[in-house]
């Protein structure tokens, strides 16, 4: 299978992107604990997320903190994609498995970057920590 990630420039002629520089904030619905994201990149993000403290839903509040704790930005290649799609299944290898119990890790691996690789086409960025 051939994957394709559009370039720079293509992502930077989409006009309803948030912009690099932004900070947003989730709140969580269950815990009320709040998450700063700040943008490296334009793009587009969800406005729910599953809550990192009790799995509740974290929805976006576009508020202000001091302090991001997590990042939105956008992979640079294929491979740092990849990179992320290993670290993604180790860190929720179980769950995987259970949810695909007659498919291979590679198999699952591929789904997960297929999705990854749909969500940065459309313009969308990743998290990450500091």
């Amino acid at each position: 299978m051939k994957y394709t990630l559009l370039s720079k420039a293509e992502m930077d002629q989409r006009e309803y992107f948030e912009k690099g520089g932004m900070i947003n904030v989730y709140e969580c619905t269950t815990c009320h604990r709040t998450v700063m994201y700040l943008y490296i990149d334009s793009g587009v993000t969800p406005s729910h997320l599953t809550c990192g403290f009790c799995h509740g839903e974290a929805v976006s509040r576009f508020g202000m903190l001091s302090q991001p704790s997590r990042f939105w930005y956008r992979p640079k290649d294929l491979e740092e994609l990849k990179k992320m799609v290993n670290d993604a299944y180790e860190a929720n290898k179980e769950e995987y498995e259970k949810a695909g119990k007659d498919e291979s890790e590679a198999s699952i691996k591929e789904v997960i970057l297929d999705n990854y690789i749909e969500h940065y086409n459309q313009g969308g960025l990743f998290a990450r920590s500091r």
